[in-house]
């Protein structure tokens, strides 16, 4: 950005990646004072790179980055596709485990369903709506690492609740995509999903991609994971023949609801 000095373009680098860092970790990270970030911030606000909020700064993506995402619009899509592959991953849940909930409508549907049955289980999720759901649960215990609320896409983030996320094992983990490429990988709409998404993959023994078959061959806007990186993949019966031979041959475990 035109105007800005090395420090307060690195200041923007790092809050991208992060997406929230509060004022004292800025002044550690770029080895200056407190003061010298306090006297940044009203410049970077004034930028519209960054929003000041209580206990430090949050990245602000570039509207281009995400205009073309809606969650209320996503979750009205392929709503059958996406309730039978929830079917499927429910059943897979054993009572006693430990899960992690993603975000994106598909797992949602995931949540949806889970409030429905008897199952007990420690949930731990930074999605609102899922949130809203396993909360009626009265023998789930519920883990949210917590943060900055995402309006867009119905979020929780922080640094600090990704490395809190990090912290557990679980046993298995629901990852929702909005796109699906052989080449550029598995992707999603907003950067600050990325990191927790990666989080909990690194710390769970079964990493379970739910996508159902309209997001294969589509590239979204971020990229945080390889289709190897997932031990199984729950789409349903419409997935291009080209993406069933390469998971199967890739030893992942593919379900078609």
């Amino acid at each position: 950005m035109e105007g800005l000095n090395e420090r307060q373009k690195k200041m923007i680098s790092l809050l991208s990646e992060t997406m929230f860092m509060s004022v004292k970790d800025l002044a550690r990270e770029l080895d200056v004072s407190e003061m010298t970030i306090r006297r940044d911030i009203p410049i970077l606000v004034a930028q519209g790179a960054v929003r000041q909020v209580y206990g430090g700064l949050t990245y602000v993506p570039d509207d281009s980055q995400v205009k073309n995402y809606s969650f209320s619009l996503e979750k009205t899509k392929n709503q059958e596709l996406k309730t039978r592959i929830a079917e499927v991953a429910i059943s897979m849940l054993n009572n006693g485990e430990v899960i992690f909930l993603d975000s994106g409508s598909t797992v949602e549907s995931l949540a949806a369903r889970l409030s429905e049955s008897d199952k007990s289980l420690t949930v731990i999720t930074n999605s609102f709506i899922s949130l809203e759901y396993v909360t009626r649960i009265d023998s789930c215990s519920v883990i949210v690492p917590g943060g900055v609320f995402n309006s867009r896409s119905k979020v929780f983030y922080s640094q600090e609740g990704n490395t809190f996320a990090s912290h557990f094992r679980v046993n298995k983990c629901f990852i929702g995509a909005t796109g699906m490429d052989l080449d550029l990988g598995v992707t999603c709409s907003f950067l600050e999903d990325s990191p927790i998404k990666t989080a909990m993959m690194r710390c769970s023994q079964d990493r379970i991609l739910l996508i159902d078959s309209t997001k294969f061959g589509k590239v979204s806007t971020f990229a945080f994971a390889h289709i190897t990186d997932f031990s199984c993949i729950i789409t349903d019966r419409g997935i291009p023949k080209e993406y069933r031979d390469h998971i199967i041959s890739s030893g992942i475990r593919l379900i078609e609801a």
